[in-house]
């Protein structure tokens, strides 16, 4: 019974890791001088590695073959890579709004400091005199607006990998699988 009520959870994870991964793709393809950060590509990484899970969680709902302790062991391997992604992610973004203006020094004066120096956002740069520079034209708002939400949607993923999680394991006590209690 416990696997059949894994199966919104896991349609969840599927709709939020498949977000991540496009969001992530998208971040990265986006890059327009340099390479993306790494963490962009960790995260478009943890976004596959989601579905992967996911859908190897729909199957084990219906093949008994599939011992819990693969999916405790797949579920936990995703929750470690999604506490990683996420909160790197949140850290190198920071909080900050995608609008504010700022006051434009040493850089392009039409957008903020902010999404321009943030190195997820800004599309890369290069440093001439000294200077942090953008090359090219990048809609930062909207590069900020799709990192913000590929960070949210990578914490609601990680959410509901835990609880995936915790219902393995409250399964296998059901099945007789979990510890005994003498």
């Amino acid at each position: 019974m416990v696997h059949i009520l894994q199966l919104p959870l896991r349609g969840l994870q599927i709709a939020f890791c498949a977000i991540v991964l496009g969001l992530s793709a998208s971040l990265s393809k986006g890059q327009i001088f340099g390479n993306a950060p790494a963490i962009t590509n960790l995260n478009a990484f943890n976004g596959a590695l989601g579905l992967l899970v996911a859908f190897i969680g729909i199957a084990a709902a219906f093949v008994e073959s599939i011992p819990f302790f693969v999916m405790a062991a797949l579920d936990g391997l995703a929750i470690i890579f999604y506490i990683a992604g996420s909160v790197a992610y949140a850290v190198k973004l920071g909080v900050h709004s995608c609008t504010s203006n700022g006051d434009g020094n040493n850089i392009a004066e039409s957008a903020n400091r902010y999404t321009q120096s943030n190195s997820i956002i800004n599309a890369g740069t290069y440093d001439k005199d000294g200077r942090p520079y953008v090359r090219g034209t990048v809609n930062f708002e909207s590069r900020c607006r799709m990192a913000q939400a590929d960070d949210a949607f990578l914490f609601f993923a990680l959410a509901c990998f835990i609880a995936s999680l915790g219902m393995d394991f409250f399964g296998a006590r059901g099945r007789g699988g979990g510890r005994s209690r003498v």
